[in-house]
């Protein structure tokens, strides 16, 4: 399956004695700091076949749409179970297209994807705050 999660946070910890494993440590001890929520890309149905076919790696891709979300389902939860909330974001093949040609991209693969989702995120939530 290709969908890729990046984050970039300092991740709390809350002291020795408080059984965070050594990887999740990064701030000073009994501090918090808020992580923003991963965004990944989730595709439509009647997309799936057209953003296939526009991806440089959608040979990759599961060929169905029942088997992408299958296994795109189970990534959530599989995160969510660990603790790692992530915000599918939908990714129109034409917006995208649109987005990879504005930021002068060659390539159209798990990283733009990633790009596109993060910024469509920031785009829903300023326009959220805009109506507020």
């Amino acid at each position: 399956m290709v969908m890729t999660l990046h984050t970039r946070c300092v991740v709390t910890n809350p002291g020795p004695s408080s059984g965070v494993p050594p990887w999740r440590a990064g701030a000073p001890a009994g501090t918090r700091q808020a992580c923003p929520m991963p965004q990944v890309p989730w595709y439509r149905r009647k997309d799936y076949k057209h953003i296939r076919s526009i991806m440089d790696d959608g040979n990759k891709f599961p060929k169905t749409f029942d088997e992408w979300e299958t296994k795109a389902k189970r990534r959530l939860a599989s995160a969510a179970a660990a603790g790692v909330p992530i915000q599918p974001v939908i990714l129109d093949p034409g917006e995208f297209l649109t987005y990879c040609k504005a930021k002068n991209f060659s390539a159209r693969g798990d990283r733009e994807r990633n790009m596109f989702a993060r910024a469509s995120a920031k785009d829903l939530k300023r326009a959220a705050s805009d109506r507020a």
